[in-house]
């Protein structure tokens, strides 16, 4: 069974120009003639229906083939998802990957800046604790100091020097004699330096 082809429009337009060539060389068009005016109105009648044909057979031919482009591309969809491998997941399960990750990120947001707090009452501890140490240091030395004033004042007494403090300083000093019984008091001179006061001193301590 033939089936009716459309030719393209180039080849359409190229073959009846050929046609009206040959209905003018056949009939003279001539405005007194009745019956070869009725045949020229003929062919533009015929002429007018060929290209609504034309137009409207163009038209389904152009929705037909969108619908072969829709159905193409849907055929190729159901191959490819046919196809698809384990390697390639659908999408059900690439979504309820996403949603695993978006759940996994956000318990890591909140792990991270659980530990940031931590490492912040950390920081605050530690310096907390540093600066009861320097306090601590700081007493201590403070005690040694003290510790080793009267520890000097101690062995000072021990030879027979005996330091007086007056208003919180060290402005005389008795001096025992180490071959009798007697005692003397010095008024300290700050203009003396510490070298003469000590051979003074021991001059008196071992009369």
């Amino acid at each position: 069974m033939s089936t009716f082809e459309i030719p393209p429009e180039h080849d359409f337009d190229d073959q009846f120009e050929s046609l009206l060539q040959g209905l003018h060389s056949i009939f003279s068009v001539d405005g007194s003639d009745d019956g070869k005016m009725n045949d020229v109105a003929k062919v533009v009648y015929a002429e007018q229906r060929l290209k609504e044909f034309r137009a409207r057979a163009k038209e389904r031919v152009d929705q037909a083939r969108e619908d072969l482009r829709a159905i193409a591309r849907d055929h190729k969809q159901a191959e490819l998802a046919s196809q698809r491998s384990s390697a390639h997941p659908t999408t059900q399960a690439h979504e309820a990957k996403m949603t695993s990750l978006r759940q996994s990120r956000l318990t890591t947001m909140k792990s991270n800046s659980e530990r940031e707090q931590q490492v912040y009452r950390l920081q605050g501890e530690l310096e907390r604790l540093q600066q009861e140490l320097k306090d601590e240091e700081a007493e201590a030395v403070d005690a040694l100091e003290l510790n080793s004033e009267v520890l000097r004042i101690k062995l000072y007494r021990d030879m027979g020097f005996i330091p007086v403090e007056e208003n919180g300083i060290y402005s005389k000093i008795v001096v025992r004699s180490q071959n009798s019984r007697d005692a003397r008091t010095v008024q300290l001179d700050s203009s003396t330096n510490d070298y003469k006061w000590s051979e003074f001193l021991w001059d008196l301590a071992s009369t």
